[in-house]
């Protein structure tokens, strides 16, 4: 999936986020609203504070285990269930993937070099595509 060089890199352009992370939460989802205003109501009975520290939380693991591919696929599994439970279809991982990609992009500045984009982007292209099968079998 990914390479020893695309892991470090995801791993360190995360260490420019994470400590970060309340902004770039916050940023990530004005982002993703913005853009598909389709998406709102379905966070409109969600506590966003806690589901962005949620997120991070997630992400932070995901990072972490990124080159431990049974681990991740373990973690991501439950995730994909409960995300098609709440109306989550393929669609909506690309959008997320977007604003994320471009919310890095944002913060990282030139740090976020095209390489890195691509590292994270196959990140994201496997994520989605376990929560996906994850959530079908659900």
């Amino acid at each position: 999936m990914l390479t020893e060089k695309q892991i470090s890199l995801i791993r360190a352009n995360w260490r420019g986020v994470i400590d970060r992370s309340e902004e770039a939460s916050q940023l990530f989802y004005q982002l993703l609203f913005a853009r598909n205003p389709q998406l709102k109501p379905m966070f409109e009975r969600t506590d966003m504070v806690r589901l962005r520290q949620k997120m991070m939380a997630t992400l932070d693991g995901v990072v972490r285990s990124i080159d431990e591919f049974e681990e991740l696929i373990r973690e991501l599994r439950p995730l994909g269930r409960a995300h098609a439970g709440y109306g989550v279809v393929a669609a909506h991982y690309g959008m997320v993937a977007d604003a994320f990609l471009d919310r890095m992009q944002g913060m990282l500045g030139l740090a976020f070099t095209p390489e890195a984009r691509k590292a994270w982007a196959t990140a994201l292209e496997f994520i989605a595509g376990v929560m996906l099968e994850a959530g079908a079998e659900a």
